[in-house]
C-alpha cells in the first residue's frame, strides 16, 4: 500500500478548481494570555485551544456568536505546542520539554491535566496526530517518532524510534492504527502503516513534483491524503482501495497480552511446555494452540504438548490467547525446530554466526538458509527499556515487552516503562549467502551511553528461517562499554 503512495507520480499536483463561497464570523478574542500555538475541535460542542504561555483554552459552544472560552493555565513556564483531541473523553498536549499533558475530562474546564515527559532525548515536539483514544504519534525535532496505544490510561507508554535522523519533522496526520504520514523540513514524505508496533517501519520518498518543505498534510480518509507545500501548491496522494474488515472491540487496558515461550528438549519423544507469559495476578482465562509450520495442529490445546515423529523436521510454537468478559488478546512464542531423529540440531536454517560489540557498535554476521524460498528477510532492532517515575530516570534495561507497571513499592507502583529505539537495520540475502551487517547506535543511544559505564540493550533479529517460514532468530542481551567513563572511574582515588 505504501509503495502506491510514495512511488513516482503518486503525489500530484492538485488542477485547479472553483472555489466555494464560505461565511467567515467577524473575528473574537479568545486568547489573551498568549501566542495562540494550536487548537483542535471534536465537534461543534468542544474546541480546545492552547498557546505559547501554557494555557489551555476550552470552548462548549465555538460555533455560537457568544461563544465561551474558558482559560486554565494548565502548563506553567512552558510553551504549549501541539493538541490533539480524539474524542470528547480525551485531549493531549505538547509542551516543548518534551512532556504530554492529558485531559480525560476536557468539556469540564476546570479538570486537571496529567503532566507526564515523553520524550527523554529532550527535543522539542513539532508535531501530534491522535487518530483514536488507542493511537497517537508524536513527532520531535530530532526525527523521533513517538506512539502510544494507551496515551490516557493511568500509566501511558510511549516508544520511541527514529525515523528521520537529520530532518526536523513539521507535519503529521494519522488516519487509523494502520496509517500515518509526515512531511519534514527537507522537503520529504514519510509514511507507516503499523505507527505504534514494536518496531515499527517507515517508508521515505522525495516528491518530484513538488518539495513539501514547511508544508502541511491532511489525510481525509485511508485513501486520500492532500499536502501543502513551500509555495502554496496542493498535492494529492491516492492509496488502492483496500478490503473492509468488521471492527474489532479492543480489549480493556487491564487485560495482558500473553508473552508465551517453550520449556523442554525440542526432540520427537519429548515433552515441550508452553509457559503462557501472563502476571500471576491476572484473572483472565487462558487457552492453548500449538502451531506446526504455520498451522494449528488438531487436538493439541493444552498447556503441554508431545513431540511426535510427524514434527521432525518441522517448526513447532504455541500460542495463548487470553480473555475475559471484556475481549481477549493472544501471543505466541518463537518457533523451535524439531530435527530429525538422530540428528543433534536443525540443519539447513538461517543461522546468526556471531555478534560482536565495539564501541557504539554492534556487528552481527549471520548465514541465509540454503533452503530459503528465493531469499532471505532479516529485521535487525536494537531497544532498551527506561523506567522513569515523573520526569526522573528510575533504570534502564534490556527487559523484554512494550511497557507496563511495575510491582514493588508504592512508589514503584506509580513508575512507567519507555521502549526506546536505538538502532535497526534491514537486509536480504540470496539462499546460503553469509554477510555481516553493522548497527550504530542512534542519537538516543549514544547520549545513554554518554551518562553510563556499561548500557545492555536488546538485539532482535527475526526474519526467514527455511522456505518462506519466518520467525525470531535471535532476541537477548548486548552491552555496549563507554571506555571514557570506565577509564575515568578507574583513575578515581578511593577513600580509606
Amino acid at each position: 500500500m505504501l509503495a502506491a503512495l510514495l512511488c513516482a507520480g503518486a503525489l500530484a499536483t492538485a488542477p485547479a478548481r472553483a472555489t466555494p463561497t464560505l461565511s467567515w464570523s467577524g473575528p473574537r478574542a479568545a486568547d489573551p494570555y498568549g501566542l495562540p500555538t494550536g487548537i483542535a475541535c471534536v465537534s461543534t460542542s468542544l474546541c480546545v485551544e492552547i498557546d505559547a504561555s501554557g494555557y489551555a483554552l476550552t470552548s462548549t459552544n465555538p460555533s455560537s456568536p457568544e461563544a465561551h472560552w474558558s482559560a486554565t493555565q494548565i502548563d506553567p513556564g512552558h510553551q504549549l505546542r501541539a493538541i490533539s483531541c480524539p474524542g470528547e473523553n480525551l485531549c493531549i498536549a505538547l509542551d516543548e520539554a518534551g512532556a504530554a499533558l492529558t485531559n480525560t475530562t476536557p468539556t469540564n474546564p476546570g479538570s486537571g491535566w496529567q503532566t507526564r515527559a515523553i520524550d527523554p532525548s529532550g527535543s522539542a515536539p513539532l508535531a501530534l496526530s491522535c487518530s483514536s483514544p488507542t493511537l497517537c504519534l508524536a513527532l520531535d525535532a530530532g526525527g523521533e517518532a513517538l506512539a502510544s496505544e494507551d496515551p490516557g490510561g493511568p500509566a501511558p507508554t510511549w516508544s520511541s524510534t527514529e525515523i528521520d535522523p537529520g530532518h526536523e519533522p513539521r507535519a503529521l496526520s494519522c488516519v487509523s492504527p494502520t496509517l500515518c504520514l509526515a512531511l519534514d523540513a527537507g522537503g520529504g514524505a514519510l509514511a507507516s502503516e503499523d505507527p505504534a508496533a514494536p518496531t515499527p517501519s517507515w517508508a521515505a520518498s522525495l516528491p518530484e513534483t513538488s518539495p513539501f518543505a514547511q508544508g502541511s498534510i491532511a489525510c481525509l480518509s485511508e485513501r486520500f491524503c492532500l499536502a501543502l507545500d513551500v509555495l502554496g501548491r496542493v498535492l494529492t496522494a491516492s492509496l488502492p482501495a483496500t478490503p473492509k474488515v468488521q471492527p474489532v472491540q479492543s480489549p480493556p487496558p487491564n487485560l495482558p497480552l500473553p508473552h508465551p515461550t517453550i520449556a523442554g528438549v525440542p526432540a520427537v519423544g519429548e515433552r515441550l511446555h508452553c509457559e503462557p507469559g501472563v502476571p500471576t495476578t491476572s484473572t483472565a482465562t487462558l487457552a492453548y494452540a500449538w502451531v506446526r509450520d504455520g498451522a494449528r495442529i488438531a487436538g493439541a490445546g493444552s498447556s503441554s504438548y508431545h513431540v511426535s515423529s510427524a514434527d521432525a523436521t518441522h517448526h513447532l510454537r504455541c500460542e495463548v490467547t487470553a480473555s475475559d468478559a471484556m475481549g481477549s488478546q493472544v501471543g505466541a512464542s518463537a518457533y523451535v525446530a524439531i530435527p530429525a531423529q538422530g540428528v543433534p540440531v536443525a540443519v539447513g536454517e538461517t543461522t546468526v554466526d556471531l555478534v560482536r560489540v565495539s564501541g557504539a557498535r554492534v556487528s552481527v554476521s549471520l548465514t541465509c538458509s540454503p533452503r530459503a524460498a528465493g531469499e532471505c528477510a532479516i529485521a535487525l532492532r536494537l531497544s532498551v527499556v527506561e523506567t522513569l517515575q515523573g520526569r526522573r530516570l528510575l533504570a534502564i534495561s534490556a527487559a523484554r515487552g512494550h511497557g507496563g507497571r511495575h510491582g514493588g513499592s508504592s512508589a514503584s507502583s506509580h513508575a512507567r516503562r519507555l521502549r526506546l529505539s536505538l538502532g535497526a537495520a534491514n537486509l536480504r540475502l540470496r539462499p546460503a549467502q553469509r554477510s555481516t551487517v553493522t548497527i550504530a547506535l542512534n542519537a538516543t543511544g549514544r547520549a545513554l551511553l554518554a551518562h553510563e559505564r556499561h548500557m545492555t540493550a536488546r538485539l532482535s533479529i527475526s526474519g526467514t528461517v527455511i522456505g518462506a517460514l519466518a520467525a525470531s532468530l535471535r532476541d537477548g542481551p548486548v552491552t555496549f562499554a563507554n571506555p571514557s567513563r570506565i577509564s575515568s572511574h578507574k583513575k578515581t582515588p578511593h577513600r580509606k
